[in-house]
């Protein structure tokens, strides 16, 4: 017996759609108040610094500079303030307090003195060890940033009219590094 071949029907059918883009629409229009007012808040988020632009440039030209300062810290909570220069290496303990914490007013005196001897030089590195928590590194940076004393400030050269000028700005440039990293 013969088999007979069946015969498949195909229906064609338009390939012709409308696309209904009243919900792209709806959902656009609801979309772009949100990003408005969101935008709003990125300025907020901004945060605006008070250096001057000859200040900003002689920050700048420090980074050829080859003395390097930065901050060492132990899982006993002792600071070493260190100088790298050409002429060698200087180093200033900043023991902790009676409690075992960092001592702040001693770390800010220490890096107070450093930069009156190197007013020059506006990078500072922390090489923090494991131990040291976020809230200690901040309170470190906002010693190392800015003297706290009103009426000190330091000098440093304008690069575009030569001219010596003050501000109380000592480490504005302050970098977090590794304890393996390198300045």
């Amino acid at each position: 017996m013969r088999r007979r071949a069946s015969r498949i029907k195909v229906r064609h059918q338009p390939l012709e759609f409308e696309l209904d883009l009243a919900p792209l629409l709806a959902v656009m229009v609801k979309l772009v108040p949100v990003l408005l007012i969101s935008s709003a808040f990125v300025q907020v988020m901004t945060i605006d610094s008070d250096l001057p632009g000859s200040l900003q440039k002689a920050i700048e030209q420090s980074e050829n500079n080859q003395v390097a300062i930065r901050i060492v810290t132990d899982p006993k909570n002792n600071l070493q303030v260190i100088v790298s220069s050409p002429q060698g290496e200087q180093s200033k303990a900043v023991p902790p307090t009676k409690d075992g914490l960092i001592d702040f007013d001693a770390t800010h005196q220490a890096l107070l003195e450093t930069k009156k001897t190197y007013p020059q030089v506006f990078h500072l590195s922390i090489h923090p060890d494991g131990h040291l928590n976020y809230q200690d590194l901040v309170r470190v940076m906002d010693q190392a940033r800015k003297a706290k004393v009103k009426g000190i400030e330091f000098p440093y050269t304008d690069q575009e009219t030569h001219e010596t000028k003050t501000t109380p700005w000592m480490f504005p440039e302050v970098m977090i590094e590794p304890v393996g990293g390198t300045t």
